[in-house]
């Protein structure tokens, strides 16, 4: 799926979760920033990714350490080697489990507390997973790395292509959605006092 459509994901999985929850603005805000961050972050390992245009200095030691990683695996035996090269590349480490295990594992440490970092952390976590669900249409992903190596994929839809973009689609009309049922309610609140 390309960025725009990771993000037009990571804004709807974001105000949907807020809706659920029933969040106040502030919070829908951080759970929307936050999934749409969590909805690129996986694409900061490809070097033509949105979110690693806006942050060079992330891509930056991203690819070198995908690059010190490389270099070091030539010390390996061949087959090592490949799946060591193949988690340090594109749709490797970062389109795993992994991260949104960290991320979880992140936000038991948070406890109870309710700020704004909760929801934000919250909304990273569901942008991630709605990342990789899509990709699991598009090429697949090695969702048990550092396990298995090996990519599962439930469909093989192109990048850019007419699934990408019917998908995109669906997902501004469910903002809409969501925008005018946070209007509705917000309007059925003032005439009610």
């Amino acid at each position: 799926m390309t960025g725009k459509t990771h993000s037009v994901t990571g804004i709807f999985v974001g105000l949907a979760l807020s809706s659920y929850m029933g969040c106040s603005g502030t919070m829908t805000l951080a759970l929307s920033v936050g999934s749409v961050l969590g909805s690129l972050l996986p694409d900061i390992d490809n070097v033509h990714s949105k979110i690693g245009s806006a942050m060079p200095v992330a891509e930056f030691m991203v690819h070198s350490c995908q690059g010190a990683i490389r270099a070091l695996s030539c010390v390996f035996p061949r087959k090592m080697k490949e799946n060591i090269r193949s988690m340090a590349g594109h749709r490797g480490i970062l389109h795993s489990a992994v991260i949104p295990a960290a991320m979880l594992l992140s936000l038991a440490f948070a406890g109870n507390a309710a700020g704004i970092e909760y929801f934000f952390l919250c909304g990273m976590i569901i942008g991630d997973i709605s990342h990789m669900f899509q990709d699991l249409f598009s090429g697949g992903i090695p969702l048990l790395m550092p396990v298995s190596v090996r990519r599962i994929r439930l469909g093989s839809f192109q990048t850019g292509g007419i699934v990408d973009r019917l998908w995109r689609i669906a997902m501004y009309f469910g903002i809409g959605y969501l925008g005018l049922l946070d209007l509705y309610r917000m309007i059925s609140e003032y005439i009610r006092i």
